[in-house]
């Protein structure tokens, strides 16, 4: 059985706006209107279309839902969503059914009230960074918290950078009012540290991990480090997890003197800790697999949503702070290494579980990004030995119960 249902509420990485990353975590089977978002860049408005997405067509609960037309633009206006999912991932149009329940009983009698009544459950954001497609639906929607007919505080969980961020930049009475009030308003900002578990006040059984990782340099000052995060989520009613990131790069990936996507296509590939001007550098992404390694067992792990914004064609220099199919398959291929490793296996252990793709730019193409970069990512884990791993794209309005 299941042990959590994850609905794309946003799914992108620019450069278009308004559906970018938003994911809405819940206990699989979870009886009622609760929720937890990891990250913010889409929000109530994706809540509403996606509700009256589940009315207009009516096929929740059948395969059908893999025939939806995926507004796409580029070769094709519409692409199949079935092209966007491994057959054998298990997905689902729409909320989770348990919530669509609820809803109905409501008898709420319109698509914006129920939308309310869903934003009225989120309880807890968790943000990976500040970047504004990772928080720009929480800050517009923030004063729905003071809704009369919906109240609902909401919490804010994030790693100090990105607290002192929301707190200095968003919510500062300049960019956005300060409805965190020290704290006292609408909007609580709540620092978590890292490696440290947070236990969910609406989801007992829920337990929280942040992990910091390299998002790539700032441009003002120079080689400064920007930070975002690897969130471990553990149902501690099963034991199993999910992993859920933000932006972030492989620790091979120096915007200055990293390998190009050649020179990372390469079984040997150093993943320790380096010396640069006399510094150690952190290798920061290899500690998240590390700590995951040692703290969950491989059949534990349910899914990992991961980023990998650009297709091959974009040349490593180019990638700012992000992920490339070569290097997010390398990753992976280190990942299942450490286990190995770690538990003294004698062969890498298959990475059965899936591997949902996200924050995609839709940059200029010929085909959807989105296609070419899935097709990357199979064609390079069947040349890495990847078999038994199930690669989808996220796509707004979907349900993954793993």
């Amino acid at each position: 059985m299941p042990s959590f249902d994850v609905t794309i509420i946003g799914a992108l990485g620019g450069p278009q706006e308004g559906d970018t990353q938003c994911l809405m975590v819940r206990p699989y089977g979870y009886q009622g209107l609760g929720s937890i978002c990891l990250d913010a860049g889409a929000g109530l408005t994706s809540i509403i279309h996606i509700l009256a997405d589940c009315k207009k067509y009516k096929y929740q609960d059948s395969e059908l839902f893999k025939l939806k037309s995926i507004s796409s633009f580029y070769n094709n206006d519409y692409e199949p969503a079935w092209k966007f999912f491994n057959p054998d991932s298990p997905i689902g149009f729409g909320f989770p059914q348990e919530m669509r329940d609820i809803l109905l009983s409501k008898n709420l009698g319109q698509i914006q009230k129920e939308g309310l009544a869903v934003f009225q459950g989120i309880n807890e954001y968790y943000i990976t960074h500040s970047h504004l497609d990772h928080i720009c639906g929480m800050v517009t929607n923030s004063p729905s918290a003071f809704e009369k007919h919906f109240p609902s505080r909401k919490s804010i969980f994030g790693l100090n950078s990105t607290i002192q961020s929301l707190k200095r930049n968003i919510f500062n009475d300049e960019i956005w009012p300060d409805l965190t009030m020290g704290n006292k308003g609408g909007i609580i900002l709540n620092e978590l540290h890292a490696y440290v578990p947070q236990h969910s006040k609406i989801f007992e059984n829920f337990e929280i991990i942040p992990l910091p990782v390299c998002h790539g340099k700032a441009v003002n000052p120079p080689n400064q480090i920007v930070f975002s995060t690897l969130y471990l989520f553990k149902n501690l009613a099963t034991n199993d997890c999910i992993l859920i990131g933000g932006d972030m790069q492989s620790d091979n990936l120096d915007s200055n003197n990293g390998p190009n996507h050649e020179e990372a296509d390469n079984n040997n590939v150093s993943y320790t800790n380096k010396i640069k001007n006399g510094q150690v550098t952190i290798d920061y992404l290899q500690k998240a697999w590390e700590y995951v390694v040692e703290n969950v067992p491989l059949i534990n792990l349910k899914g990992i949503f991961i980023e990998c914004s650009s297709s091959m064609d974009v040349n490593k220099s180019h990638l700012y702070g992000h992920m490339s199919p070569i290097f997010l398959i390398n990753e992976l291929k280190n990942f299942v290494n450490l286990y190995k490793q770690r538990w003294n296996l004698s062969e890498p252990p298959d990475l059965d579980l899936d591997v949902v793709i996200m924050h995609v730019k839709m940059s200029y193409s010929e085909i959807d990004p989105r296609l070419k970069i899935l097709d990357e990512i199979k064609t390079l884990a069947a040349e890495k030995g990847i078999k038994k791993t199930r690669f989808s794209m996220a796509l707004k309005g979907f349900t993954f119960s793993l």
